[in-house]
């Protein structure tokens, strides 16, 4: 119950800090010209994508990873389309995928609900497992449950402190007297007696702390993202303590793991890590930017800022970029949940907008690829379960 409301006004907050593109600025260098929808069945839909050497998108389809609990009756599936979106191949999963990356040597990884698997370019399975720091934590019921007692108690601290804070601002209001207040006052005391009204149920209906060890260890089931480079494997997941995230960092064999960052805020329940050469690329959304880190978890440097329009450099809304994708020379690809995707080079420099795609607001995944020459762009649309692809224009075109 506390976590969905927490993520529910989180959500709101998203929806309420939306800000489209500056006109003046919509001048981009590709356009849209092809959705490719990828449905599955038994509620399964596309849920992100990457891009293979040869231009090709390898497309998860999958359930959404909120919704593990419906994975009797559901598919998750690998499929392969070529550059214009024409499906040529697919092989299914024996688990439910929530990220997918492929290596420099064309094998695809897939993770999600706990395992981790490598598959070659044709989808023969090569490796899994489960993932290493879940069994660790696992084993450690002692700490598992102080963990969670933490949690509740610092839930609990966090609702009594909004409490007194709504308490304050109400009885400030109320000290006016009701008659005397204007239209926007009025409108604010009743605002904060619903929250008041609101925190008293979560108050009442604190989870047990053995359901609370349930929902920790769900969280770290949830793998965000996955990206390989020639010798080793990364997969960002939740962290026991707290709502934030970490890295972890194992071969190709999914042995030998440690964990390379830890607190990465992410915005609800989205953080991507992408690995290219000797560096880790880190969509940090509620920083509004995209930190550098070497592969032992060395914060290196950033590039981005927050502002009310996505133009140039920046990133608006409330938690922005969401995804990224690095290419070989070491080119940058950000998306953001409004449909916006840009371009910046290896220094961080911004090059170009490359489009917007129209889509629902909210805090989303919004995978992003594209072939190695630049030419075409593969968007993925969560809430459309659609592929948008964009192809290089002779001449700026109009993002609108």
């Amino acid at each position: 119950m506390l976590r969905s409301l927490f993520f529910s006004a989180a959500l709101l907050g998203c929806y309420s800090l939306l800000v489209p593109i500056a006109t003046a600025a919509n001048a981009a260098t590709h356009e849209q010209t092809k959705t490719v929808s990828v449905k599955g069945e038994n509620g399964t839909a596309l849920q992100t994508l990457a891009a293979t050497s040869d231009g090709k998108v390898v497309a998860l389809v999958s359930l959404s990873r909120y919704n593990a609990a419906a994975a009797k009756s559901a598919v998750a599936e690998v499929r392969v389309f070529n550059a214009d979106g024409e499906e040529e191949s697919k092989w299914p999963l024996d688990f439910i995928g929530q990220s997918i990356g492929v290596g420099p040597d064309g094998a695809v990884y897939v993770a999600g609900d706990g395992q981790v698997a490598r598959y070659s370019a044709a989808g023969k399975l090569l490796a899994k497992a489960e993932v290493p720091h879940l069994a660790e934590v696992l084993k450690d019921q002692d700490q598992l449950r102080a963990s969670a007692e933490a949690q509740v108690k610092a839930q609990q601290e966090s609702i009594a402190e909004a409490k007194k804070s709504f308490s304050e601002q109400a009885k400030q209001l109320r000290d006016k007297g009701v008659d005397k207040l204007s239209e926007e006052e009025k409108q604010q005391l009743e605002a904060l007696e619903i929250n008041l009204k609101l925190y008293d149920q979560i108050t009442v209906r604190t989870e047990p702390i053995d359901k609370v060890m349930v929902q920790l260890t769900s969280r770290l089931r949830i793998i965000n993202s996955i990206t390989a480079t020639s010798k080793e494997v990364f997969i960002a997941t939740g962290e026991l303590k707290g709502y934030g995230y970490a890295v972890w960092r194992m071969d190709l064999d999914f042995k030998n793991p440690s964990q390379v960052i830890s607190k990465l805020s992410g915005c609800c329940g989205q953080m991507d890590v992408q690995a290219q050469g000797d560096k880790l690329y880190v969509a940090e959304n509620t920083k509004h930017r995209v930190g550098q880190f070497d592969l032992t978890g060395k914060f290196l440097t950033s590039f981005g800022k927050r502002d009310r329009e996505s133009i140039g450099e920046c990133f608006a809304g409330c938690c922005n970029p969401m995804n990224c994708r690095i290419m070989n020379n070491g080119d940058v690809y950000t998306s953001e949940s409004e449909g916006v995707i840009k371009k910046f080079n290896s220094k961080g420099e911004f090059v170009a907008l490359v489009g917007q795609a129209k889509l629902t607001g909210g805090c989303k995944n919004v995978a992003v690829a594209a072939s190695p020459d630049g030419n075409t762009v593969y968007f993925c649309d969560l809430p459309g379960s659609q592929i948008i692809i964009l192809k290089k224009s002779a001449a700026p075109v109009s993002a609108q």
